[in-house]
């Protein structure tokens, strides 16, 4: 195939994010049962969060404002969920799942900006994300204790936890030809969200 130039390129990346907002908006006006109005400010979020993932790739090329699209496009699809297909359900039970979205957006930034996953963005995305299965947990009563309680009777499983990571690290140093979790990871420097390289 044929390498195809810069402009051609912008222009199918604009077209594809038109094509996915499309279908989305389509999908939830076709899916939902209920007769209602077209949800203006969810699409309004999906539009803005692709603005903003297409300025990321095409001008700024900045991680900060790649994930600030990718999370925001989120946002808006919980939001226009809610709107539509999920409106009978309490939204302040899905909280957590803004922490999960933060999570894959980490993660799909890394992958988008570099072509693989690095430590900068994986790290934090394995914590959030951790975090975000834990308070679900606790969201739709599936530990049916509080989180009060649980912290209170629970708290040194934090230490065992960050001990055990703490020494597996230590353990996988030790292996030869090993340099986690340094592999290849640009240092940050003068960047506006870790793992961004001086351009």
């Amino acid at each position: 195939m044929k390498k195809l130039t810069v402009p051609v390129l912008n222009l199918l990346l604009a077209v594809g994010v038109v094509f996915i907002l499309a279908g989305l908006f389509l999908l939830t006006q076709f899916v939902t049962k209920i007769e209602i109005p077209f949800p203006i400010y969810p699409a309004l979020t999906m539009i803005t969060g692709a603005v903003l993932f297409y300025l990321s790739l095409v001008i700024f090329k900045r991680s900060l404002l790649c994930f600030t699209g990718i999370y925001t496009f989120f946002v808006g699809i919980l939001y226009m969920l809610f709107s539509t297909v999920l409106s009978e359900y309490d939204e302040a039970r899905f909280w957590p799942i803004a922490i999960l979205m933060c999570s894959l957006s980490l993660t799909l930034t890394s992958l988008i900006k570099y072509r693989k996953l690095k430590s900068v963005y994986i790290f934090p995305s394995c914590l959030l994300a951790g975090l975000g299965v834990l308070y679900l947990l606790f969201s739709f009563s599936i530990i049916k204790i509080s989180f009060i309680n649980f912290i209170s009777q629970w708290w040194p499983l934090f230490f065992i936890l960050l001990g055990g990571f703490l020494v597996f690290v230590f353990l996988y140093q030790q292996t030869p030809d090993n340099h986690f979790p340094y592999t290849d990871d640009v240092t940050i420097v003068d960047s506006d969200f870790p793992g961004d390289s001086a351009e």
